[in-house]
């Protein structure tokens, strides 16, 4: 037996699909050797953690990043049979790494060694890179979100959390 329902669905608004920013005034941009003034600079202890922590991680990643490098010149050989170096040296390629929350801890280290590898892999092959990253600025969206709060909480506002956007390396940089 079916049942019908006299409740008419709601009204979807016509973009309510859409991927809107409500602003991007508080939005950062910003270069990697300048992300301190940011976050703030580590200090004493934690900036002692920090490079143990780094120093282990890269010792303990020896192994594995061997094996992709060797498996990177292998494809590297295969790449160059197939395009031309002036094909190559007009390709531009991005890497773009999510930074949130969700990447703390391993995943973001081991992201950060499979970033390094592809670097190195593309620069041989003589593509020009770049690395970007990208986070909120804030929790539970800053001043975006207040700004929206302030004018009312219009429907539907899009993202509302400031973003911070991070050049580890730019295209137009030297290789």
């Amino acid at each position: 037996m079916t049942r019908t329902s006299s409740v008419a669905a709601p009204e979807r608004h016509p973009d309510a699909d859409a991927y809107r920013i409500y602003t991007r005034q508080f939005d950062i941009v910003i270069d990697a050797d300048k992300l301190h003034t940011v976050l703030g600079k580590l200090e004493g202890a934690d900036q002692i953690q920090y490079l143990g922590a780094c120093r282990t991680f890269s010792y303990a990643l020896t192994d594995w990043r061997t094996g992709a490098t060797v498996k990177a010149l292998a494809a590297s050989d295969r790449i160059r049979s197939a395009k031309t170096a002036e094909e190559l040296s007009e390709m531009a390629i991005t890497l773009l790494v999510d930074q949130s929350g969700s990447m703390k801890g391993q995943n973001i280290l081991l992201t950060a060694a499979a970033c390094d590898i592809a670097l190195d892999f593309l620069k041989n092959l003589g593509i020009a890179t770049e690395l970007l990253g990208f986070t909120t600025v804030r929790w539970k969206g800053g001043k975006s979100r207040q700004l929206w709060r302030s004018r009312g909480r219009p429907r539907l506002p899009g993202r509302l959390n400031d973003t911070l956007h991070i050049i580890y390396k730019s295209a137009a940089a030297p290789h």
